[in-house]
């Protein structure tokens, strides 16, 4: 359980590291405009899976199925030649959570999407990480367990390796049922 909260915030202090020397960079070294095109390329590619992730639970079909607020992360791995090879859940979501993505995102966008930032960002193996909050109704002050934390940082029982990319993580909170 100790472990499980050092390696949460090991992942917290890294990101906002990784944030703060993004910025530091971005302000000393004033890309050209095929960096800047390259930049916007890849937000629109993020938005779109992003958009993508959110249409698929901010549906009223599937909150009538889910009343339970989910953390999860979605993982996407990509191989030594740069092929998507596998995307799951990490095994704090639960099974219908799981089953609605997978009968819904077969969408071409969404794996078109993932397949251009790939090729944009040249990713090769590595995994990209997307952490998702989904809460069907407001809580003030949401909260997990430590073993839910646990099981975010875990695919199919097995911990977090290698190479590893997160993308903006995507909220999903539905603000009142039957307003869709």
């Amino acid at each position: 359980m100790k472990t499980a909260i050092y390696n949460l915030m090991l992942i917290l202090a890294l990101s906002l590291f990784m944030r703060s020397n993004a910025l530091a960079h971005l302000k000393a070294n004033k890309p050209n405009s095929r960096e800047s095109d390259l930049q916007s390329d890849t937000d629109n590619i993020t938005r779109k899976i992003s958009n993508a992730i959110y249409n698929t639970y901010y549906n009223p079909v599937y909150w009538k199925k889910s009343e339970r607020a989910t953390f999860t992360i979605l993982k996407v791995e990509i191989n030594k030649i740069g092929q998507i090879v596998d995307i799951r859940f990490s095994d704090s979501a639960d099974s219908v959570f799981t089953d609605t993505f997978v009968k819904n995102i077969n969408n071409q966008d969404f794996k078109s999407a993932l397949t251009d930032l790939v090729k944009i960002k040249d990713y090769k193996n590595i995994a990209i990480l997307i952490p998702i909050y989904y809460e069907p109704k407001f809580e003030l002050h949401p909260s997990v367990d430590y073993n839910h934390i646990e099981l975010m940082l875990k695919f199919n029982k097995k911990g977090v390796s290698g190479n590893t990319v997160f993308l903006k993580p995507v909220t999903i909170r539905v603000l009142s049922k039957g307003n869709s």
